[in-house]
């Protein structure tokens, strides 16, 4: 009778154990993701069809990623990246830059990409070559994706070693 209660106790703890360490294993996968996906899920025309791949969390509370979501026309627009905290209330979308109210800063890092395209227009002018015209918004559309670009290296690439 003994021996029973000890290999009870035995196969509990080691139930126990196993069952920690499957948790602790995909903590991240069960518990943070859908936690965090939620803000970046609100930004979809259907947040209800968004899919997310190719997740991952930094070491300083960002959650980047990608995801696809059906559009106004119930289809899929394809994967497009995110970066998101949910502690600073920030949102980057590829296409689509700084979600919710631009700050001084984004609006800067913009206008700085929109004279720099402009600045190498006029170099090219200069040397005799053909410069394409964009309108204001193509400008403006191309310098959000730089802006997002860089922040995309910053936050989400892994340094180089």
């Amino acid at each position: 009778m003994m021996q029973k209660i000890k290999l009870a106790v035995y196969f509990s703890f080691g139930i126990v154990v196993l069952g920690s360490a499957i948790l602790y294993a995909n903590y991240d996968s069960w518990i943070t993701l859908p936690k965090v996906r939620e803000p970046v899920r609100a930004i979809a025309k259907d947040p209800g069809s968004a899919q997310f791949k190719a997740e991952r969390l930094t070491s300083n509370g960002w959650h980047c990623g990608e995801m696809n979501a059906k559009n106004d026309y119930g289809a899929y627009v394809g994967f497009k990246r995110f970066i998101s905290n949910v502690k600073l209330g920030k949102i980057y979308y590829e296409g689509s830059g700084l979600i919710g109210e631009l700050n001084t800063e984004e609006i800067l890092k913009t206008l700085d990409k929109q004279i720099a395209f402009l600045k190498r227009q006029n170099e090219i002018k200069a040397a005799g070559g053909k410069v394409v015209k964009y309108s204001d918004s193509e400008r403006e559309r191309m310098a959000t994706q730089e802006v997002f670009e860089d922040h995309w290296k910053e936050i989400c690439q892994p340094p180089n070693n």
